[in-house]
């Protein structure tokens, strides 16, 4: 017996052998939505046409709501193998450590929220490839654009139903192992043609010397283990950085910023995508030109300037700034690196939220429609999950689509309400 996902429902279908085998003659119905299953709609593990084991497919959840948490570790522990994470910090660690297929990644949680977590994860190398589906009670449009600008595949909004969900995962770690599988390809290639290179350069008549230093296998490995060692020492670097209360950035010679540290990040409450591109002298001092005294407006300076103090009207506090030149082999100067002390504490962010409207005037409480999403997402995940541990079960199943029926009239009713009385800030 074989297991195999429907892509269109997502439900969990037992197959026998023999019927698999002949998937790529006749198709496969799914056993619930009837759904004709191809076999270029297998998840495909080794690319032979086998069938995949979905238990070797980690999925890391991240959310502060541990029931949340509880209810999707049991939906998806069938099939496949779930870490889970009750915060951002700790979430940016198991992703690390574990090196997931998949990331479910909640939006609104304390301290690092959703969009910092993936902003932090696409840009580390180890954790860049990994695809973030944003799972959410944020139902605003800019908010859907903006988790998919910093980086996630996909943004599911809650209450949602378990076999979409399931769907949705089965559907990207599909594409994913397509494009393991034709990263492995492309390596392999590499690999040909290098290996006629150096049959071509044997061939030529190369020297020995230089045939040795081309081909040899154990400088080879050396320049590999150093070249693994520099971007180790790299990713160090850029940690102690981090690690600093002073803010640092590197733009190009026109005042552009290519790169920030965590603590500029948090000091201007921007991600770091919003911060690219934007001009340091405009960020920092609201100015249309770079400011005197800066390598910027002055590449003949020395390197590094000395300490500037300014007031900046966007922190609203002074700061010391200071300039170090970046040069290329040719030691022409191509960006600078800027080093900015706040001389007192740093406590803006994000500008506050703007307050919500008064209440209507029947005096009716302000809904928090997040809230009830979450209520809802709730009910439908854990009757779904039930409804898959007891499946032959009929009474259960048809209570199942009760509550499924009842949840979604709910959000339907909620949803008109929200638009007649006032609602709070998510």
């Amino acid at each position: 017996m074989n297991i195999i996902f429907c892509e269109e429902c997502g439900s969990r279908n037992t197959i026998e052998d023999d019927v698999l085998r002949d998937i790529e003659k006749k198709a496969i119905s799914c056993q619930v939505c009837g759904f004709l299953i191809s076999a270029e709609h297998l998840i495909n593990h080794t690319g032979s046409g086998k069938l995949i084991d979905t238990s070797t497919y980690r999925i890391l959840v991240i959310d502060d709501d541990t029931s949340h948490l509880t209810l999707l570790q049991t939906a998806l522990q069938k099939e496949y193998t779930v870490h889970i994470a009750a915060s951002g910090q700790e979430g940016i660690e198991a992703a690390v450590n574990e090196s997931p297929d998949l990331i479910l990644l909640d939006v609104s949680m304390p301290g690092m929220d959703g969009y910092e977590v993936c902003s932090t994860l696409k840009r580390d190398k180890k954790t860049r490839h990994i695809p973030v589906i944003f799972i959410t009670a944020k139902t605003r449009g800019d908010e859907e654009y903006k988790g998919l600008s910093v980086g996630a595949i996909d943004y599911i909004v809650k209450p949602f139903n378990i076999r979409i969900l399931n769907a949705k995962i089965a559907s990207h770690l599909k594409f994913k192992a397509m494009r393991d599988e034709l990263r492995q390809k492309i390596a392999e290639q590499k690999s040909h043609i290098k290996s006629l290179r150096d049959d071509i350069l044997r061939e030529d008549g190369t020297s020995d010397e230089l045939y040795q230093l081309q081909t040899n296998p154990v400088e080879k490995e050396e320049n590999s283990g150093n070249d693994k060692n520099t971007d180790l020492e790299k990713q160090h670097l850029i940690d102690i950085v981090n690690a600093l209360n002073d803010f640092i950035s590197i733009q190009d010679i026109d005042g552009r910023i290519l790169w920030a540290n965590t603590s500029m990040i948090k000091a201007f409450g921007l991600l770091f995508f919003e911060l690219q591109e934007k001009k340091c002298y405009n960020l920092y001092w609201e100015r249309t030109a770079p400011c005197e005294g800066c390598i910027c407006a002055d590449t003949e300076l020395e390197s590094p300037t000395s300490p500037v103090e300014r007031f900046s009207p966007r922190l609203k506090q002074s700061l010391l700034q200071t300039g170090l030149a970046l040069h290329d082999k040719n030691k022409n100067i191509v960006a600078v690196a800027c080093t900015t002390q706040p001389l007192q504490p740093v406590t803006a962010s994000r500008p506050p939220e703007p307050e919500s409207p008064p209440p209507a005037a029947e005096d009716f409480p302000a809904i928090h429609l997040g809230e009830f999403n979450d209520a809802i997402s709730t009910l439908l995940v854990s009757s779904d999950t039930m409804y898959n541990m007891y499946k032959d079960d009929k009474n259960l199943a048809r209570i199942n689509q009760y509550i499924s029926d009842a949840s979604n009239k709910l959000r339907i009713l909620v949803g008109e309400l929200s638009k007649q009385i006032p609602q709070k800030k998510i």
